[in-house]
């Protein structure tokens, strides 16, 4: 019996690779910078859970999450957008700005027109992030695209997808981003 406690003590003893392969494993190959955005984004989120656990209002749950983005973030203004693949359109959905005398949605369509937002639908179909530092850069290849970010204001995008039901973005908006 010692003998089976024994090596069973030693197995545990030794130490494991429970990091998956993806992990960085020796932290001084990471710049402090990115070391320092995992803190503050844990810090955020755990703020965030613990203001949230007697709350079962789903309006008041995405305003909270939506205002922790903007300060994390450091944007004037978070929301959610839905889309709808089949009927090709988008609408907004929650919006939190960190000034609330803003008034965005008002340049907003009801219903917007997803067909002429190829970048939009190629990102969500693929659940990647869309970024541009830059609308300009859209003008050359979608036109159309360009006019909606031009009739909204919008300079540079960053928007993280979410899915499949609902599906949509959550778009944040800065003046300025360094990216």
């Amino acid at each position: 019996m010692a003998n089976f406690f024994g090596g069973f003590i030693k197995r545990i003893e030794k130490p494991q690779d429970t990091h998956p392969p993806s992990v960085v494993q020796d932290f001084s190959q990471c710049e402090n910078e990115y070391v320092t955005y995992c803190i503050e984004q844990e810090k955020t989120i755990s703020k965030l859970e613990s203001g949230l656990h007697t709350n079962d209002d789903p309006g008041e749950i995405a305003k909270k999450a939506l205002a922790a983005a903007c300060t994390f973030y450091e944007a004037d203004w978070a929301g959610v957008i839905e889309i709808d693949l089949e009927l090709n359109i988008w609408a907004t959905g929650w919006w939190y700005n960190i000034d609330p005398t803003v008034k965005e949605l008002e340049k907003l369509q009801e219903f917007e027109n997803l067909m002429v937002m190829p970048s939009i639908v190629d990102a969500i179909k693929k659940q990647k992030p869309i970024i541009f530092s830059d609308v300009e850069e859209i003008n050359k290849t979608s036109p159309k695209e360009y006019q909606v970010y031009k009739r909204l204001e919008v300079h540079s995008v960053m928007a993280v997808p979410f899915g499949p039901k609902p599906m949509g973005f959550l778009p944040l908006h800065k003046k300025a981003w360094t990216m």
